[in-house]
Protein backbone atom coordinates (compact mmCIF):
# COMPACT_ATOMS: atom_id res chain seq x y z
CA UNK A 1 0.00 0.00 0.00
CA UNK A 2 1.32 3.47 -0.87
CA UNK A 3 2.00 5.59 2.09
CA UNK A 4 0.55 9.51 1.82
CA UNK A 5 3.62 11.20 -0.08
CA UNK A 6 3.62 8.13 -2.48
CA UNK A 7 -0.12 8.45 -3.14
CA UNK A 8 0.36 11.90 -3.72
CA UNK A 9 3.26 11.75 -6.29
CA UNK A 10 1.35 9.56 -7.90
CA UNK A 11 -1.87 11.29 -8.00
CA UNK A 12 -0.25 14.47 -9.31
CA UNK A 13 1.18 12.61 -12.27
CA UNK A 14 -1.65 10.32 -13.34
CA UNK A 15 -3.77 13.67 -12.62
CA UNK A 16 -1.81 15.73 -14.97
CA UNK A 17 -1.74 13.05 -17.50
CA UNK A 18 -5.47 12.51 -17.59
CA UNK A 19 -6.22 16.23 -17.77
CA UNK A 20 -3.16 16.54 -20.76
CA UNK A 21 -5.08 14.02 -22.55
CA UNK A 22 -8.84 14.54 -21.66
CA UNK A 23 -8.36 10.49 -20.62
CA UNK A 24 -11.92 9.33 -19.01
CA UNK A 25 -10.10 6.37 -17.78
CA UNK A 26 -9.67 5.44 -14.02
CA UNK A 27 -5.84 5.51 -13.36
CA UNK A 28 -5.56 3.32 -9.85
CA UNK A 29 -2.54 1.47 -7.79
CA UNK A 30 -2.58 -2.21 -7.66
CA UNK A 31 -0.39 -4.50 -6.11
CA UNK A 32 -0.53 -6.76 -9.20
CA UNK A 33 1.51 -9.70 -7.82
CA UNK A 34 -1.33 -10.01 -5.47
CA UNK A 35 -4.09 -10.14 -8.01
CA UNK A 36 -2.87 -11.17 -11.38
CA UNK A 37 -1.26 -14.30 -12.00
CA UNK A 38 2.35 -14.46 -12.99
CA UNK A 39 4.84 -16.54 -14.67
CA UNK A 40 7.94 -17.04 -12.17
CA UNK A 41 10.03 -13.35 -13.06
CA UNK A 42 7.41 -12.02 -14.60
CA UNK A 43 6.37 -8.31 -13.92
CA UNK A 44 3.61 -6.20 -14.73
CA UNK A 45 4.50 -2.65 -14.21
CA UNK A 46 1.19 -1.78 -15.59
CA UNK A 47 -2.06 -2.76 -16.85
CA UNK A 48 -5.04 -1.40 -19.16
CA UNK A 49 -7.93 -3.64 -18.63
CA UNK A 50 -10.83 -3.80 -20.46
CA UNK A 51 -14.33 -3.81 -19.06
CA UNK A 52 -17.56 -5.70 -20.53
CA UNK A 53 -20.75 -5.82 -19.49
CA UNK A 54 -22.92 -9.27 -19.40
CA UNK A 55 -23.31 -9.36 -22.61
CA UNK A 56 -18.96 -9.34 -23.46
CA UNK A 57 -20.19 -5.95 -25.01
CA UNK A 58 -16.89 -3.48 -24.31
CA UNK A 59 -18.08 -0.85 -22.05
CA UNK A 60 -14.83 0.90 -20.63
CA UNK A 61 -11.34 0.58 -19.35
CA UNK A 62 -9.41 1.23 -16.20
CA UNK A 63 -5.92 1.27 -15.76
CA UNK A 64 -4.02 0.01 -13.01
CA UNK A 65 -0.02 0.62 -12.17
CA UNK A 66 2.23 -1.76 -9.89
CA UNK A 67 2.36 -0.06 -6.32
CA UNK A 68 5.70 -1.40 -5.65
CA UNK A 69 6.51 0.26 -9.14
CA UNK A 70 4.97 3.32 -7.98
CA UNK A 71 6.97 3.04 -5.00
CA UNK A 72 10.76 2.98 -6.74
CA UNK A 73 9.99 5.68 -8.82
CA UNK A 74 8.54 7.85 -5.84
CA UNK A 75 11.79 6.90 -4.03
CA UNK A 76 14.24 6.44 -7.00
CA UNK A 77 13.87 10.16 -8.19
CA UNK A 78 15.64 10.66 -4.60
CA UNK A 79 18.45 8.85 -5.40
CA UNK A 80 21.27 10.11 -7.96
CA UNK A 81 21.74 6.33 -9.98
CA UNK A 82 18.63 5.24 -9.76
CA UNK A 83 16.94 3.17 -12.87
CA UNK A 84 13.77 4.66 -11.40
CA UNK A 85 12.17 7.87 -12.33
CA UNK A 86 9.29 10.58 -12.81
CA UNK A 87 9.89 9.75 -16.67
CA UNK A 88 9.91 6.50 -16.59
CA UNK A 89 6.08 6.28 -14.60
CA UNK A 90 4.92 8.99 -16.92
CA UNK A 91 6.15 6.65 -19.95
CA UNK A 92 4.63 3.43 -18.81
CA UNK A 93 0.89 5.36 -17.79
CA UNK A 94 1.56 6.63 -21.38
CA UNK A 95 1.71 3.60 -22.76
CA UNK A 96 -0.85 2.00 -20.72
CA UNK A 97 -3.11 5.00 -22.17
CA UNK A 98 -2.28 3.85 -25.91
CA UNK A 99 -3.46 0.55 -24.93
CA UNK A 100 -7.28 2.14 -25.13
CA UNK A 101 -6.72 3.16 -28.85
CA UNK A 102 -4.63 0.09 -30.14
CA UNK A 103 -4.83 -3.05 -27.95
CA UNK A 104 -1.77 -4.70 -29.45
CA UNK A 105 1.89 -4.22 -29.00
CA UNK A 106 2.83 -3.08 -32.41
CA UNK A 107 4.58 0.09 -34.35
CA UNK A 108 1.45 1.41 -33.89
CA UNK A 109 1.33 1.21 -30.21
CA UNK A 110 5.02 2.10 -29.33
CA UNK A 111 4.44 5.01 -31.93
CA UNK A 112 1.51 6.38 -30.43
CA UNK A 113 3.47 5.80 -26.89
CA UNK A 114 6.14 7.78 -27.59
CA UNK A 115 3.91 10.65 -29.24
CA UNK A 116 2.27 10.51 -25.83
CA UNK A 117 5.45 10.49 -23.81
CA UNK A 118 6.98 13.22 -25.67
CA UNK A 119 4.11 15.47 -25.56
CA UNK A 120 3.60 14.99 -21.80
CA UNK A 121 7.30 15.99 -21.13
CA UNK A 122 7.05 18.86 -23.45
CA UNK A 123 4.43 20.46 -21.44
CA UNK A 124 5.60 18.93 -17.83
CA UNK A 125 9.03 21.13 -18.69
CA UNK A 126 6.83 24.09 -19.74
CA UNK A 127 5.50 24.55 -16.14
Amino acid sequence: MLNKKEQSYFNAIKTYIARLFCVPVGIYPLDHKAFIPMEEGEEILGCCHKLNDDKGDLVGYVITIDEPYIKSCYNGRQAPYSPFSDNQLIETICHEIAHIFVWEHNKEHKNLTNELYDTAIYFLEKK
